[in-house]
């Protein structure tokens, strides 16, 4: 068959129109798609279910790139997370990591992480989350954009808090602060001090946690997030509830519960219900506290969060052993107890084992509860909750002595009396290793170009400070002996004119009128990077005392100084400091700032 000219012409006429309508068709679907994501984000937190799952099942129906498909899956989790369904959230993010990195899109892959991070966390999966956490952070290095990292330090935060280690924690987000100031990050500012505060409460400092957290209180209610405002009021429940402000602490609750209940967030509803029922449990109404918890129950139960319930199920416990409703007691701290093994979480499961204990101590069965302690005592041990081991071991002490098992006693009670030791060594173990943690914070900042031309510069600085470095150590060891022993007080002289004097005192009155070491220790280090890093490498088993009599020596103070901040008198101040020197083999003659000074 012969095809004319003419024919040709029109054949290739068709071919490119049906090719050009395809390409706008495909082109057409694509800007759909983006209305349509950008359509739901803007809605998440202000539309009801039934507009949002429409506007899903919109995106579904055109995605047809993984990139798309990827955007379906988080934004079905997004929906889930909203309603605070953490098992229905984690699946379609699973499925949403796996369509981005096909379509190698580093950053949403990190962002679907991070909510996978969270949902492990909020169902007590932490080896999960940092499992998560960890593939997070390799991303992160991919990724140059400076608000990364600070998402991945700050999650680094939180797993660190929950895993007990509160010093650690703190340092993160106190270095993500500062860091989010500098750059203008507001949101990350804002979190940061907001765990931070919440790190305070925890620890049991309701003053600082309450001043830190009033100082973002206009920010929290600027964000558009309802979650955000409902976190922020339970902070701050929890620590009115700790200044034993208790109608103030209801009312911040109730805001929050308010909240949930008007945006439909199920799992913040039932956690709304569980802090008034906390809240009065505290305030002594029991009964009214215990209403409040079997509702949080019936609201936490479909939904899965067997943290949440063993949680409850534990405060249950709690106040039916104080009505002595052994029975009740019983039945909710073996639910506590299960619930607490399906979640693999061994802070709850410990709590569990000491609300059973009491039910067993309270109706006489002694032997099972020093049956059953010794688990507590082993995981509170492990976690390093050494203030839960206080407690357990009084516990078996009572309940050695209720079986006239005086002995068995008094070994419990010696080792609760020295529980406190271990809490100090855990103190100064987590506070060097959160110096550890912090330092990959300071190549967030430093993009410093590799052209030859800058490496060659740098290995010449390099090889310079090292050749003056050796050549001050070998004039310095050859000063006569005698030239070393400078007054204390005047080398102070020397180093305050080093250091800005008004951030040192600012720095030793905070001391002054808080008595926050953990605070000061901070501070110190911002004044004097990686000082007490490279002072706990040298010396491994250094102590909590030795390090603060490090820290007030470097700053150049007195006897009487130091005693006044220690709480001690001016003699035993002196003696301190000589067990220091001697614990920590300083040699004759070099006191404890010069050796400071050498670094």
């Amino acid at each position: 068959m012969t095809i004319n000219k003419n024919t040709r012409f029109l054949l290739l006429f068709l071919c490119t129109f049906f090719a050009l309508g395809s390409v706008q068709t495909a082109k057409g679907s694509q800007l759909a798609f983006e209305f349509l994501d950008s359509t739901f984000n803007a809605k998440l937190n202000n539309s009801d279910d039934k507009e949002l799952q429409s506007l899903l099942d919109q995106m579904k129906v055109l995605a047809s790139e993984p990139h798309e498909k990827g955007v379906f899956e988080r934004n079905t989790g997004r929906f889930h997370r909203k309603a605070n369904d953490w098992s229905l959230c984690l699946v379609p993010m699973e499925r949403a990591e796996g369509y981005f990195e096909e379509s190698n899109d580093i950053k949403n892959v990190i962002d679907v992480q991070l909510t996978q991070m969270y949902c492990h966390r909020y169902l007590g999966r932490l080896d999960r989350a940092i499992e998560v956490a960890d593939k997070m952070v390799q991303n992160c290095l991919k990724i140059p954009e400076d608000e990364i990292p600070l998402m991945s330090l700050r999650v680094r935060g939180y797993l660190y808090r929950d895993l007990g280690k509160m010093d650690s924690a703190l340092m993160l987000q106190t270095q993500v602060a500062r860091i989010a100031q500098a750059q203008g990050e507001t949101m990350h500012l804002t979190m940061a001090k907001q765990e931070i505060a919440t790190i305070y409460q925890i620890q049991g400092k309701q003053k600082l946690a309450l001043e830190t957290a009033l100082e973002i209180e206009q920010a929290i209610f600027e964000l558009p997030q309802a979650q955000i405002q409902i976190q922020y009021l339970n902070l701050m429940g929890m620590i009115q509830m700790g200044l034993k402000q208790f109608d103030e602490s209801l009312s911040s609750y109730k805001s929050a519960l308010k909240i949930a209940q008007d945006n439909h967030f199920k799992g913040p509803e039932s956690q709304g219900f569980n802090n008034i029922g906390i809240c009065l449990k505290a305030k002594g109404d029991t009964l009214a506290a215990i209403g409040y918890f079997e509702q949080a129950l019936d609201q936490a139960m479909p939904l899965n969060n067997y943290h949440l319930i063993s949680s409850i199920a534990s405060h249950l416990a709690e106040c039916h052993i104080k009505l002595k409703k052994w029975k009740q007691a019983d039945k909710y701290a073996d639910k506590a107890y299960y619930y607490s093994k399906k979640v693999a979480s061994p802070r709850m499961t410990s709590y569990a084992i000491m609300r059973m204990a009491e039910v067993k101590i309270g109706i006489d069965d002694n032997a099972a509860a020093l049956e059953i302690l010794p688990e507590a005592d082993s995981i509170a041990r492990a976690i390093g909750n050494y203030t839960r081991v206080k407690k357990i071991n009084e516990m078996m002490s009572l309940a050695s002595e209720n079986l006239n098992d005086m002995e068995g006693a008094l070994k419990y009670q010696r080792i609760a009396t020295i529980a406190q030791d271990s809490i100090d060594f855990l103190d100064a173990k987590m506070y060097a290793d959160s110096l550890k943690l912090s330092q990959p914070i300071v190549n967030v900042s430093s993009n410093f170009p590799d052209s030859p031309n800058n490496r060659n510069w740098a290995i010449w600085m390099v090889a310079s400070l090292l050749s003056l470095g050796i050549i001050a150590f070998l004039w310095f060891r050859s000063r006569p002996k005698a030239d070393l022993a400078i007054p204390e007080q005047e080398e102070a002289k020397r180093v305050s004119a080093s250091s800005d004097p008004k951030v040192v005192t600012q720095t030793i009155q905070s001391l002054k009128t808080h008595k926050d070491w953990t605070a000061f220790m901070l501070q110190f280090d911002s004044i004097y990077p990686g000082l007490m890093e490279s002072m706990a490498q040298r010396h491994p088993d250094i102590t909590p005392t030795d390090m603060r009599i490090l820290a007030l020596s470097r700053l150049g103070l007195s006897a009487d100084e130091f005693g006044n901040l220690l709480g001690i008198s001016t003699e035993s101040a002196k003696k301190a400091r000589y067990r220091t020197r001697k614990r920590l083999g300083i040699e004759a003659g070099l006191s404890l700032l010069q050796y400071m000074l050498q670094g």
